[in-house]
């Protein structure tokens, strides 16, 4: 039998991009980098495993990965959104991960980065079958003083940290921790304020930042009940003050804190929204003819007759009025023109509201799941019913 010399170089053997087992190696390494932590190796973790070889990629959103990290975890804390946040732009930025990014509410796509990462080496250090495995000193397992229940900390998203107490000489007890007797406070600050308190003022920072007041209490008990972390807080505010910027510049319409909390859309671009179409000149009225015969003036219907008819707008822009902005439509129905008006933003939330539900449903009677300018919704046929009490039912024409 021939003799292996020790002196020849150890094969490496490559692993197969997208196997398991290069998923594996590479998520094992993860916990070497001194920069990562909980948060980096959950995160990679689950892109690993979701990724999908068909395709070539892991298309996830952040509301996805969150909802599934919070499933798989056996305590049901998962991970904050902010926290998922970070973890994916980090591992981007150190190039565990390369991202395809979705634009609006549409999920990113993540890819990792496989490299050349060597399988293990069977016969490196072997002993030619017999047991190579060797005895370590000092790898008994101790029993840790003061390990009480307490000691588990509840933070989802951090490690637990090991404090180092000097024990008491008579008893053997965990002494005091250096920790506590130093101040938690700089000289002549005011300590943080804990519970709804401290919430309470972090949400101040998100109400001036987005700057819409309207509702203040419903803001903010959506605010408390969401309960951010320091990292989406943080991010919130950020969103807030670009969302308040675009739409002061563009004159566009917001909706309030709360529906802005609630429906997550600080984790999206802010919208194009309704820009005011430019009003067209009128023209200069013709000279007077004494001879001329007057024309009438042209009589458009004062209301919308009761019933359901098929119905197109004709023209829509936004005007302002009163301190609202009004979204009017020229509805045309069998050769007749009728106006309406919506009110997109009002000082009254409750006019507001029940403005924004019936441009809601204007957008779906043609088809459209979002607007982004006025004009989108004209020359699309839909059905408009009309009540005996006036009010007013849109559908699609192909559902009638």
């Amino acid at each position: 039998m021939t003799q292996k010399s020790s002196a020849d170089p150890p094969k490496k053997v490559f692993l197969e991009p997208e196997s398991l087992a290069l998923k594996f190696m590479l998520l094992s390494r993860l916990p070497f980098d001194r920069r990562a932590g909980r948060k980096h190796s959950l995160v990679y973790g689950f892109i690993l495993d979701y990724f999908h070889s068909g395709y070539g990629d892991a298309l996830a959103s952040v509301r996805h990965i969150v909802a599934c990290l919070k499933e798989r975890d056996p305590f049901g804390r998962g991970l904050y959104i902010g926290d998922v946040h970070s973890a994916l732009a980090d591992l981007v930025e150190w190039g565990y991960l390369t991202q395809q990014k979705g634009s609006g509410r549409a999920a990113s796509r993540y890819v990792p980065v496989w490299g050349d990462v060597p399988s293990v080496r069977g016969d490196q250090n072997s002993t030619g079958g017999e047991i190579c495995i060797r005895g370590y000193p000092n790898t008994t397992v101790r029993a840790a003083p003061n390990t009480t229940a307490t000691s588990v900390r509840e933070s989802p998203n951090k490690d637990p940290l090991t404090v180092t107490r000097s024990l008491d000489p008579g008893t053997q007890e965990g002494g005091p921790d250096p920790a506590a007797a130093s101040p938690t406070t700089a000289p002549g600050a005011l300590a943080a304020p804990a519970g709804d308190e401290a919430a309470g003022d972090s949400f101040e920072a998100v109400w001036r930042a987005y700057g819409y007041r309207q509702d203040k209490a419903k803001a903010r008990a959506a605010y408390v009940k969401m309960n951010p972390s320091p990292d989406l807080h943080d991010a919130m505010v950020t969103a807030a003050k670009a969302w308040r910027e675009d739409s002061e510049s563009k004159g566009t319409v917001r909706k309030r804190l709360d529906k802005w909390i609630a429906e997550e859309l600080y984790d999206c671009d802010p919208p194009t929204g309704y820009r005011p179409k430019a009003g067209k000149p009128t023209p200069a009225p013709a000279p007077a003819n004494d001879n001329a015969v007057a024309a009438e003036p042209a009589v458009t219907p004062p209301s919308i007759p009761r019933g359901s008819h098929r119905a197109t707008v004709a023209d829509a822009c936004i005007h302002s009025e009163g301190g609202s902005k009004m979204l009017r439509l020229t509805f045309e129905i069998g050769g007749e023109h009728y106006r309406h008006e919506i009110a997109v933003e009002s000082p009254s939330s409750s006019i507001q509201d029940d403005g924004q539900r019936e441009l809601d449903l204007v957008c779906y009677a043609v088809g459209l799941g979002e607007v982004s300018d006025e004009s989108q919704l004209v020359g699309v046929p839909f059905i408009l019913t009309v009540s005996a009490s006036g009010a007013f039912r849109y559908a699609r024409a192909e559902a009638a």
